[in-house]
């Protein structure tokens, strides 16, 4: 009898945060299986924030803040699902020193069941 081939796991859930502008470019992306849970995104955001200068954390603390209000939002009406293109938001909106959400493909910030 032939034997199965296991099928490949795709990572069809990925997308990064970012803290970017002057003197600051690092990122947590995530890429998985399942639809990333607000709680692992609050963790990927948080750990950014940790990883970056205190300086300029500090600078990019209101975006933080808003990002984190914008991914809260989006779990209460059950996660954000990219469709056709990439979802791309900056906090604050047009700062050269900001925080960017980005979701590349599949769903973000469910509520664990």
């Amino acid at each position: 009898m032939p034997r199965k081939e296991a099928k490949p796991v795709i990572n069809s859930h990925r997308g990064r945060f970012q803290a970017q502008g002057t003197g600051c470019n690092d990122s947590e992306p995530w890429s998985q299986p399942k639809p990333l849970t607000l709680d692992l995104g609050n963790h990927l955001l948080t750990t950014l924030s940790n990883k970056i200068p205190k300086t300029e954390m500090m600078i990019r603390r209101a975006g933080f803040q808003m990002c984190s209000e914008e991914i809260t939002a989006m779990s209460k009406n059950g996660g954000f699902t990219v469709v056709d293109k990439a979802y791309r938001r900056s906090f604050p909106n047009a700062r050269r020193d900001r925080v960017d959400l980005e979701i590349h493909a599949g769903t973000a910030f469910i509520l664990k069941k």
